[in-house]
């Protein structure tokens, strides 16, 4: 299990929590984006559906006051994956096809992929930091 607080070059704070052991998930991804007006949640155990927070105007929702609104985002507005694993969430494999897929149209197309090497070895940098800084701090 990590956990990882950072600060963006715009001044935004974030956190970035990881673990393949956590009890009472089931190969779980979960994605949150919070800002002064409004959040987003994902969760990939439900895949279809978005968890919508407008702090805007408080009309602009459909019962009148402002709260989180559950939008459907069903399967036929992305690209379409055979989902051939029962225990997993509905949208398990659609990513993992999706990526095999971006990878060999891109190697057809002859063309770069992204990700590419120069993101991985960034994103290890930005590990390897994380790893330093919490030796520093705990030590």
């Amino acid at each position: 299990m990590g956990l990882i607080t950072l600060e963006m070059e715009s001044g935004a704070l974030g956190t970035i929590e990881v673990s393949k052991v956590a009890t009472g998930s089931n190969d779980e991804l979960r994605l949150r984006s919070m800002a002064g007006e409004g959040a987003v949640r994902y969760n990939q155990m439900k895949a279809n559906w978005l968890s919508v927070y407008d702090a805007r105007d408080p009309e602009s929702s459909p019962r009148g006051k402002p709260g989180v609104e559950a939008v459907d985002c069903p399967a036929g507005t992305t690209r379409r994956a055979i989902n051939s694993r029962p225990e997993g969430s509905i949208g398990w494999l659609r990513p993992h096809v999706h990526c095999l897929y971006h990878f060999l149209d891109a190697l057809a197309a002859d063309r770069p992929t992204d990700p590419d090497l120069k993101r991985g070895i960034y994103v290890q940098k930005l590990l390897h930091l994380a790893y330093q800084s919490a030796e520093t701090r705990n030590g």
